[in-house]
């Protein structure tokens, strides 16, 4: 009996040790998926990174694509540093046209480095137009109608020698209207 027992003994140590050796490759093995299941998941997510980089990158583009003609318009829009002389010039003889005088009463060029970070500045002025009744209303109407982006401010329009206080306002001659207002438009740096 103990030959036959020392037999079934000698029968389960090669099972124990094919059992040892699966188990030990099971966790082989087992190490191996979630390592390689770990570095796909640092490369899936690198991979989504790059691809919304590319993303917005491409949506980027098209915006500045859909932006191209806006900026062409814009430029439009305002005076630039090189082009105040001319709009001053400009304005002064917008009355020519309807037979009032345009004077402009004051005018406010902020220096481009007086407010950094801003790219849009305006340029202040003080309008007075004299003249008949028809020529003053032309006259402010081609100041509605210049191609720049204009804000009026406390616009009025009188009788000439009808300003607040009574005081008299000398006009031209054959003047009865005049029409003063604030007129700001955006100098572009």
């Amino acid at each position: 009996m103990a030959i036959h027992h020392q037999k079934k003994i000698f029968a389960l140590i090669p099972a124990v040790l094919l059992f040892l050796v699966t188990l030990g490759l099971y966790g082989a093995m087992h190490w191996y998926i979630s390592h390689i299941k770990a570095e796909s998941q640092v490369m899936i997510n690198t991979i989504a990174q790059s691809d919304e980089k590319v993303l917005s990158s491409r949506r980027l583009a098209l915006s500045l694509k859909e932006v191209e003609p806006l900026l062409g318009e814009l430029q439009a829009y305002g005076v630039n540093s090189e082009e105040i002389v001319g709009f001053i010039d400009r304005i002064e003889k917008l009355g020519d046209k309807t037979g009032s005088t345009v004077t402009i009463a004051s005018i406010n060029v902020p220096e481009e480095e007086a407010v950094p970070g801003r790219p849009f500045t305006p340029i202040d002025m003080m309008i007075t137009i004299n003249g008949s009744w028809k020529s003053v209303m032309q006259t402010v109407e081609l100041f509605e109608n210049l191609p720049f982006r204009l804000a009026f401010d406390k616009v009025r329009i009188y009788k000439t020698g009808e300003l607040s206080g009574g005081a008299a306002k000398k006009a031209s001659p054959g003047s009865a209207w005049a029409a003063q207002f604030g007129l700001k438009v955006i100098r572009l740096k």
